[in-house]
This record gives C-alpha cells, sequence and structure tokens, in this order.
C-alpha cells in the first residue's frame, strides 16, 4: 500500500570469515525470487564489501555516488537512488559498497539512516550486509531495522565474539525476538555441538549450516545456491528460516513458488 516501509533485516557478525555475505546475498535473493517480494541488499561494509563480488556484478555507481547528492537535500538524493542501484540477474537490487576504502571515512552513520529510509521506501525486504565490526554505521544500522541474523562459526573464538555481540545487543535493548544466530559451516565431531550452545545464548539459534560444496559452486558462480541449487540441503534449510519472517499467507505463496 502506497506509504507502507519495507521491512529491514540486518546481517551482522563479531568475526570475519562467518559467511555473513553468503548469508545476506542468499536471504535477498530468496525475497525477491521465491517471496515475490521487491528485495534490495544495500552494502554497508564500506571499506572491503564483498556483495558485488559474490554476485559478479559491475556497478558503475555505489552508495558513495548517492551521497554525492545530499548537500542538494534528502529529496534530490532520493531522485537518483534509482540510477544508482544494480541489478542482479534474479531481479535483486543491489546497492553496493564503495570501490575505494577511502570513501568509508565521508560516509557517517546519519547518511546510513537516511539511505535505509529510502530504499525501504521503494522495496518490500532491504537486507543489509555490514563489516565484522561495531561502528556507529553499524549501530544506525540496527536502529533501522526490524530484524537481525548474527552469525557465527563452530570454533571458539567465534562463538566467544557471539556471546560478546549478545550482551552488547542486550544493553542496546533489542528485543531478543528480533534477533537470530546463525551457524554457519557447522560439523559434527569437533567438540562443539550446536545443542549444547543454548544454554549460553538467550536468542533463537536458526539456521544451522553445514559445510557443502555447492556453497563454492554457487560463490563461483555468483548466483546465491539458494537459485543455482534450491534443492540442496544447505538451500532447504536457509528457506525454512527465510520464510518464517513472512506472514501466513506469504509463507504459502513462497512454497508455491520453490
Amino acid at each position: 500500500p502506497p506509504g507502507r516501509l519495507g521491512e529491514v533485516i540486518t546481517v551482522a557478525s563479531a568475526s570475519g570469515g562467518c559467511g555473513k555475505t553468503f548469508l545476506a546475498t542468499n536471504m535477498a535473493a530468496f525475497f525477491s525470487k521465491y517471496a515475490n517480494k521487491s528485495a534490495c541488499l544495500i552494502d554497508l561494509d564500506l571499506q572491503f564489501g564483498e556483495v558485488t563480488h559474490a554476485l559478479q556484478l559491475r556497478p558503475r555507481y555505489t552508495i558513495a555516488d548517492v551521497l554525492e547528492h545530499r548537500a542538494d537535500g534528502l529529496e534530490a538524493m532520493d531522485s537518483h537512488l534509482d540510477e544508482y542501484l544494480v541489478r542482479h540477474e534474479s531481479g535483486l537490487a543491489v546497492l553496493a559498497a564503495p570501490r575505494d576504502p577511502s570513501e568509508a571515512d565521508r560516509i557517517e552513520a546519519q547518511d546510513v539512516g537516511a539511505i535505509i529510509e529510502m530504499v525501504r521506501r521503494r522495496f518490500d525486504m532491504v537486507v543489509v550486509d555490514t563489516p565484522a565490526a561495531v561502528t556507529e554505521v553499524v549501530l544506525a544500522a540496527f536502529d533501522h531495522s526490524n530484524f537481525l541474523y548474527t552469525v557465527a562459526t563452530m570454533d571458539l573464538p567465534s562463538l566467544r565474539n557471539a556471546q560478546v555481540f549478545q550482551q552488547m545487543l542486550d544493553r542496546l535493548h533489542i528485543p531478543s525476538s528480533n534477533i537470530r544466530l546463525a551457524i554457519n559451516k557447522a560439523e559434527e565431531g569437533i567438540g562443539i555441538d550446536v545443542n549444547g550452545l543454548r544454554p549460553y545464548f538467550t536468542r533463537q539459534i536458526d539456521p544451522v549450516l553445514p559445510y557443502s560444496k555447492e556453497v563454492s559452486k554457487s560463490i563461483n558462480q555468483g548466483i546465491p545456491v539458494i537459485l543455482s541449487n534450491p534443492v540442496a540441503h544447505i538451500s532447504h534449510l536457509m528457506f525454512k528460516s527465510f520464510v518464517s519472517l513472512l506472514d501466513e499467507e506469504e509463507q504459502s505463496l513462497s512454497l508455491i513458488h520453490i
């Protein structure tokens, strides 16, 4: 309906190499392909963004170009937003991170807030990929989000960082019902069991994703695995997690599309 704002879901992690961008790209692709939603993925890893590399896109413009118009006011920024998005073959729109890491220094928290609010007026679902750090920019994304996925891997350093991250979210008073912990690269027989983690994390642990050769193949193809191999086990696990973010009627429609 006119005036309705899209949902914003931020993907974050306290550790690098957890598969945060992998989760974000597959989530956005799910909304675009299977949920019949217009979807935009914003890359807020402003120094070393990987979204366009993961999707093998070559954007002409980035978020830095949109912000070149901020001196002219929000309306000027808004009028140029569409031309600065790049489209994936799945229909997913992407707002790319700056090409030059030095441009990140010129992007402030209020800029990020303005960008997210502009994008959510155009799209049903907005997925925000963030760096493995807690910066003012990342906190701004949290402030404008309806839902948050945190990502960790099955090793002690990553899990300990995830606990510290959880404590920080508690201090920010983000409702636990709006947060999930995604475990990536899960393996058996490594001395850590997912069920043994549950007493230490008050947030829902979902999804738990195993190592999968389909993932490497999809990354090399530049196509999220949920699109390139929707029947793969890892795709099924992500589908179950992402579809639960929709209301009941939308969930039924998603099951039809897959």
